[in-house]
């Protein structure tokens, strides 16, 4: 992976708490899961992060995003137009879907003032409208912006950790010190979730996480609820 500084700081600020996609506003689940007694500790927690890395829908965000890549960088418009529709069928949960599309559509938009490219018009016209799923949109401003792509997997599945981590706090599972303890354990997960799509194809589709399906769908009747997954 040859990546430059400027390709550094570009997925700091993509990924920064400071990109107004809304993430904070996410737990993917894990409020449920947390007011179910389901995650309870640090292990659990980390546990969850995990096998959501490699089972679940952030799984199925990384090989979306890498064939959206590569399709991008083909200019292939059919391929942007197929893969970015079955996107949108990926997930069980509704809340899990609104999670992607919300952040995705708010990412293209902020892309397309702060860091705009010529053809990002032609482009958006192949995909859906106003309903662009978050690791469609970066797939796109990654390629455009010559980004190499497993750099732009590996901020991509590090944001989510991050945000994982960062609801758990806010929930009052853990505190800031757990935190990090977490974040680096998940750091070869990571990497090897990341490498995992680079090989991967759109065969390779799916998830085998019941359990964030089943707290992300009972969630959404949750009487007291922080956040919006």
């Amino acid at each position: 992976m040859n990546i430059n500084n400027n390709h550094l700081t570009t997925l700091m600020a993509w990924f920064s708490p400071g990109f107004p996609v809304g993430g904070f506003a996410y737990s993917h689940g894990l409020e449920a899961a947390i007011d179910n007694g389901i995650v309870d500790d640090k292990s659990s927690l980390a546990e969850w992060l995990r096998g959501a890395l490699f089972f679940g829908s952030p799984n199925n965000d990384a090989i979306i995003l890498k064939e959206m890549y590569e399709a991008t960088i083909r200019g292939d418009y059919n391929a942007l137009k197929d893969v970015s529709s079955l996107a949108l069928t990926l997930n069980v949960a509704k809340e899990l879907t609104d999670e992607s599309i919300v952040q995705g559509n708010a990412f293209w938009r902020i892309i397309k003032t702060a860091w705009p490219h010529s053809d990002f018009i032609s482009i958006q016209k192949q995909l859906p409208k106003n309903t662009i799923v978050y690791p469609a949109a970066v797939a796109i401003a990654a390629a455009k912006h010559d980004v190499p792509v497993l750099a732009s997997l590996l901020a991509y599945l590090q944001a989510f950790v991050m945000n994982g981590v960062s609801a758990g706090i806010r929930l009052g599972l853990i505190g800031q010190t757990d935190g990090q303890v977490i974040i680096t354990e998940l750091q070869s997960s990571v990497f090897k979730s990341a490498n995992q799509s680079i090989v991967s194809s759109i065969d390779n589709l799916g998830t085998a996480t019941l359990m964030i399906d089943l707290m992300s769908i009972k969630h959404e009747t949750q009487t007291t609820r922080l956040f919006r997954s």
